[in-house]
């Protein structure tokens, strides 16, 4: 026989053995098994005498939830009672502001989408898309304001911008035509008359 199945016998020995609890006394138990003496606690109550054995908490909580069992039932089955108006309203809430939420965000979507539409179809010249309002631009947050803000004339400071762009793009179209003209041209490179 192995260490492990000695072992094993063992705590299943000590563990078939009842463990030894107290039981409960009454106060009518006293003398009725020659239990002498009397410290005076109600399991030494005098022989032949009973003890006063009243009902324990649990009784009464037991007995109490019968009828407030019965309440909340009735409560609880009959369909137009507080409890049930009173959550339904929060749902109802919650299903408007949710509806009103949808509302909201498809809206905003149908804007994005006309929105969208307008800026793909609208026509564009050399300068880009037009602007109808060009003060429009400078408008901003408040505590981000530009020195420019407010009813000062910019018409000097567009014409000049303008003047630039258009340099900088004859600049830059020169010197792609120069690097297209070293290389010899496409149809040469390619061998195509």
């Amino acid at each position: 026989m192995s260490a492990a199945s000695r072992g094993a016998r063992a705590l299943a020995r000590s563990l078939r053995q009842p463990t030894r609890v107290q039981t409960r006394r009454y106060a009518s138990h006293g003398d009725s098994h020659g239990h002498g003496g009397s410290s005076g606690s109600a399991y030494d109550a005098p022989s032949g005498a009973t003890g006063s054995e009243s009902f324990g908490p649990g009784f009464y909580v037991a007995v109490a939830a019968i009828p407030l069992f019965y309440i909340s039932y009735q409560l609880a089955s009959d369909p137009g009672n507080f409890m049930d108006k009173f959550v339904s309203g929060f749902s109802t809430q919650e299903v408007k502001r949710d509806n009103d939420r949808n509302n909201v965000h498809a809206a905003m979507l149908q804007q994005l989408i006309d929105d969208k539409f307008i800026l793909k179809t609208t026509p564009r010249g050399e300068g880009g898309p037009p602007i109808r309002f060009i003060e429009g631009l400078n408008g901003g947050s408040q505590l981000n304001v530009s020195a420019s803000a407010g009813a000062t004339d910019l018409s000097a400071l567009i014409k000049h911008q303008l003047e630039e762009r258009e340099k900088r793009e004859q600049e830059r179209m020169s010197e792609q035509n120069t690097k297209y003209a070293s290389r010899g041209g496409i149809a040469e490179s390619t061998g195509v008359v």
